[in-house]
């Protein structure tokens, strides 16, 4: 593998901390969420202590909000303050203020370098009947000012609400037209909250309606060849609904946010979607990253309008090898000290062997960056290939885990960066899988495993078995499974079925295994329902799952593995054990026991149900 020169050249979105100062304001916008928190506004005192907190907790950027920020005298000092403190530095801004060319002058000579201006029409009743003010000369004139100039990142927002639905297209010809400089036009589906939630049925549409506008306009943008530097993204709207939500999403994840301050709290909190909720029909979805919609939307419309979208998805995350990083003691982190940039957060690690540092990136499109923050910082679930491991071991054993350095896993700015990782000396896999058969080992009665595949789990109960302590029956819609059943010698009958078909006339169950099959399960309500239906009263139901993991490869070893023929997407969910709980709790089942998760072992989790 050839080292890079610069592995660590900036080639992703900074990472970023929202700060909002207060919530006064110049506009009185008709959509406004933060109306309920007018008469909040912080001191320079305070303002300045919390832009020196986003510099201590590792973040290369902040972005200050409001309200509206360009209205406070201090404003200018506060950007100079974030550049001192080695911050890159945005705006959140209705943009009126910026029409006057001395105070772009000055937020540029301090050090302003990002940009979110809200424009809501091309025509300027619509705009400010929206924002309730004559506004539209003044934000249109800033707008056409910074998509002509360099310097400075743009992105212009538009709230997509029932009155300017019919102008989303004129808009975005109107900002193509501004300038030449590289810009984003971003099209958000309105909150549900405050000024808009009291005013719902005004200006909230259907999500319905909104995304086949906004669709139009997204398809009409890449087909016109005249896109002058202009990209469209999108926000709030759900794949079901919009499909371009996949490719053209922009939100805070995506924006490369990482922490959250309002004005009347004290401490970062790391950004979150609890704002929004799956609905009934998202039960079946396999895009367990979407987060939903509004919850304050659902309460209001139901979810009558979204549809689960049921593709099989992979079950790992590619990290790909981009380079070695040439003198990184991560003892004495050149990151920390601001030498280098930190490994992104989400996508990105370092992982020392031996003496080398080696940096790798998440390449595969699959999993959004929430679910890739899942997998690293919450599960903690990475693995590369062990080169000294046993072919013979399959899989699983060929692998071996990463953990964060002890110098890292201590670090404030943690957080913020990738982390340096090393390799486990323990096999985590293999120990998981062994507590998994000797737990096995101890059933009795009647048993049905579902799933079951080649039967490499149930080797344990071939002495019961034969014993006739074990009444062992397995069910695999695949022949392929009856074949290695029978090559195990293990004494059992064989139903070639999906579990969803599967019918039984005979004695109820004691147990039901799903080991390693939950996230197979096409329709899970259905099955629960079959499965509760085979188990005796107070009988039990044990659900092993595995989460998806992320895998630190090189190039090579990555097109030798999707070149793998025998290798399908399956996974119809990626589940954790609360996850897998919240779906099947509504079957006739009670929680005995759940076994989450955890860091320092595998992505082996548990749950053990009993039939009320």
């Amino acid at each position: 593998m050839r080292p890079l020169a610069d592995p660590l050249a900036p080639t992703r979105r900074a990472t970023s901390a929202l700060l909002k100062l207060g919530y006064r304001c110049n506009d009185a916008c008709r959509f406004c969420h933060s109306a309920p928190h007018r008469g909040v506004d912080l001191s320079t005192a305070a303002a300045r202590r919390r832009v020196e907190a986003v510099a201590r907790a590792g973040v290369e950027a902040v972005v200050f909000s409001g309200g509206e920020p360009t209205i406070r005298p201090d404003l200018v000092e506060l950007v100079s303050c974030a550049r001192a403190a080695g911050l890159q530095v945005g705006l959140v801004t209705n943009g009126r203020m910026l029409a006057y060319g001395g105070l772009r002058e000055a937020l540029l000579s301090a050090g302003l370098s990002r940009l979110y201006l809200s424009l809501h029409s091309h025509r300027a009743a619509v705009h400010d009947r929206l924002v309730r003010a004559e506004a539209h000369a003044q934000t249109l004139a800033a707008a056409r000012f910074f998509s002509s100039c360099g310097g400075v990142e743009l992105l212009i927002n538009c709230v997509v609400t029932r009155p300017n639905l019919a102008d989303i297209w004129g808009l975005v010809d109107l900002v193509r037209g501004l300038g030449t400089q590289p810009r984003t036009l971003k099209l958000s589906f309105v909150e549900p909250e405050g000024d808009a939630l009291a005013s719902f049925d005004l200006l909230v549409p259907t999500l319905t309606e909104a995304a086949e506008v906004v669709a139009r306009a997204l398809r009409a943008h890449e087909a016109s060849g005249r896109r002058r530097g202009l990209t469209l993204a999108v926000d709030g709207f759900p794949p079901c609904l919009l499909p371009e939500a996949r490719t053209h999403q922009s939100d805070l994840w995506t924006e490369g946010f990482l922490y959250l301050m309002e004005a009347f709290e004290r401490r970062l909190h790391p950004v979150d979607d609890l704002n929004k909720e799956r609905g009934e029909p998202c039960r079946r979805c396999s895009l367990d990253g979407c987060p939903g919609v509004f919850r304050t939307y659902l309460a209001r419309v139901g979810d009558g309008e979204l549809s689960p979208i049921e593709s099989p998805r992979g079950s790992s995350v590619d990290l790909v090898y981009q380079g070695e990083v040439r003198g990184f003691d991560p003892r004495r982190c050149p990151a920390r000290a601001g030498r280098v940039r930190h490994p992104d957060p989400r996508l990105e690690i370092l992982v020392r062997v031996a003496r080398e540092t080696r940096l790798y990136r998440a390449t595969d499109g699959d999993f959004t960056q929430w679910e890739l923050d899942r997998i690293k910082n919450t599960w903690r679930q990475l693995y590369m290939p062990d080169p000294g491991a046993d072919p013979a071991t399959g899989f699983a054993g060929s692998l071996c885990k990463l953990r964060p350095s002890a110098s890292c896993d201590r670090c404030p700015h943690w957080g913020a960066c990738g982390g340096v990782w090393v390799r486990c000396r323990k096999d985590v896999l293999g120990a998981d899988e062994r507590r998994l058969r000797e737990s096995l080992q101890s059933l009795q009665g009647r048993v049905l495993d579902v799933g079951c595949g080649a039967g490499r789990y149930l080797r344990g109960l071939a002495g019961p078995a034969a014993r006739g302590e074990v009444e062992l029956h397995t069910l695999d819609p695949d022949p392929r499974a009856a074949e290695g059943i029978c090559e195990t010698g293990l004494r059992s009958v064989h139903h070639g079925v999906c579990v969803e078909d599967f019918r039984w006339k005979g004695a109820p169950f004691d147990h039901v295994l799903s080991i390693r099959s939950y996230s197979h399960i096409r329709d899970l309500d259905r099955a629960a329902q079959v499965i509760a239906g085979l188990l005796r009263p107070r009988g039990h139901f044990t659900v092993v799952g595995d989460t998806p993991v992320a895998m630190a490869r090189s190039e090579e070893e990555v097109g030798r593995s999707h070149a793998d023929q025998g290798l399908t997407l399956e996974h119809h969910r990626n589940h954790g054990p609360q996850e897998a709980w919240g779906l099947l709790r509504r079957a006739p089942f009670r929680l005995v026991r759940m076994d989450p998760v955890r860091p320092e072992r595998s992505n082996l989790w548990g749950l053990v149900l009993q039939r009320c």
